[in-house]
């Protein structure tokens, strides 16, 4: 009998271990188609200079050196012809230029064409660009302009396209090189998968079968020549501590030190030459207990520190959470949004520093969601998509000045 992929409340959406499928027709929440604030102060408002095109774009998570105030994006929200998001979505266009963002504020983006939870976004071949998250195969890329996105289903356009990828997927890890992005593992109706697929355009991947075991909701990165897949969720055990380190480009296994906690659904981060895992969730007596643990992994020492450990420890997370997104920007990570321990969807947005080890809050995110993507943007965060608090997954976005 096929299965199709459920959308069950936000907590077992997020961590269920044996299967995220369920017999049946589809629900509607997946449509066919459809503490101390720091603040800077604001800049003055400019004039943009000619074209309103966005400006030269930074790519998550490695740091960038462009600051909000300089980015120049103009962002449009056409009126929705999807169900209602979880939060009404303005119709006004809205413009974000040099200055006329104040500093540490979130202003409301174009809307998805399609919800999505469980999905990733990055920046590929000069575009922001989000992948899966729905129930099709499908990708969404902002237009150069800012003012909406267009859908891609090429994806199930024949045989072999897209290296093969013909049912969408959930809860896949992502990674970045080089301006080649790659989806790992996560799943599928058919279940659990254990490939790596690398997109080098929207049009252009390969796929690799080489996770053992398969899973989801895993933490990733690349760090120098090293492709980095940690913990996540399998089939039988549910989220295990296994470091799987392919190098690259010819995919050799590495032997990889086991992580101090075994966690899914953790954020991640490369900031350092360290890959970074923020909190995750166990399972306990059965039911997903979110963590505020904090676990870096130094590749080239093949060591994993976490917070409370040895001197130079990292500091935990100060709340609990899983399911949240990570990215880094001005060589700072911010982990938004996520899912705490009360197992309700957050707004909260903690700031780290990875040389102090230090945190510090920022403004809150205006719509709180679990299970959804961050990439940086023309020097702002895109906050887009997730699970919102009606247990829907969600096609916001909002964008961020640091």
């Amino acid at each position: 009998m096929s299965t199709r992929r459920c959308w069950p409340r936000a907590v077992a959406l997020a961590v269920a271990l044996a299967s995220l499928s369920c017999a049946g027709d589809p629900p509607p929440a997946a449509p066919k188609k459809t503490g101390v604030s720091t603040k800077k102060p604001p800049e003055p408002a400019v004039a943009p200079a000619g074209s309103s095109s966005p400006a030269a774009a930074s790519t998550a998570p490695a740091p960038t050196a462009t600051t909000g105030g300089d980015a120049n994006v103009a962002i449009a929200s056409p009126a929705p012809t999807l169900p209602p998001a979880p939060t009404p979505m303005p119709s006004a266009r809205l413009t974000l230029r040099t200055g006329s963002q104040d500093a540490d504020t979130w202003l409301t983006g174009p809307t998805l064409q399609r919800p999505r939870a469980g999905h990733i976004a990055a920046m590929l071949a000069g575009a922001l660009t989000v992948f899966e998250g729905d129930v099709q195969p499908t990708l969404e890329v902002l237009e150069p302009a800012g003012g909406r996105w267009q859908l891609d289903e090429r994806l199930v356009s024949g045989p072999g396209a897209f290296g093969g990828i013909s049912i969408g997927r959930s809860f896949g890890a992502l990674a970045e090189s080089q301006g080649e992005v790659w989806l790992i593992g996560g799943n599928i109706d058919a279940g659990l998968q254990g490939d790596l697929v690398r997109y080098r355009a929207p049009s252009i991947a390969e796929t690799r079968f080489i996770l053992d075991p398969a899973v989801q909701a895993a933490a990733a990165g690349v760090v120098g020549e090293r492709l980095i897949v940690a913990g996540g969720a399998d089939a039988k055990n549910g989220p295990q501590p296994r470091t799987q380190v392919f190098m690259l480009p010819d995919f050799e296994d590495a032997k990889a030190a086991d992580m101090p906690l075994g966690v899914a659904g953790a954020a991640s981060a490369v900031a350092g030459g360290r890959l970074w895992v923020f909190g995750g969730y166990e399972l306990l007596a059965g039911q997903p207990v979110a963590r505020a643990a904090v676990q870096v992994y130094d590749p080239v020492a093949d060591r994993w520190t976490r917070d409370g450990g040895d001197a130079g420890a990292p500091a935990a997370l100060p709340l609990a959470r899983h399911s949240a997104a990570a990215a880094v920007l001005d060589g700072k990570v911010y982990l938004v949004g996520g899912m705490g321990a009360d197992g309700k969807v957050i707004g909260q947005v903690d700031v780290l520093d990875p040389v102090t080890g230090a945190w510090t809050r920022a403004a809150a995110l205006p719509t709180p969601r679990a299970l959804l993507a961050l990439a940086v943007h023309a020097g702002r965060l895109w906050a887009i998509g997730g699970m919102g608090a009606d247990d829907r997954p969600s096609g916001v976005v909002e964008v961020y000045r640091p």
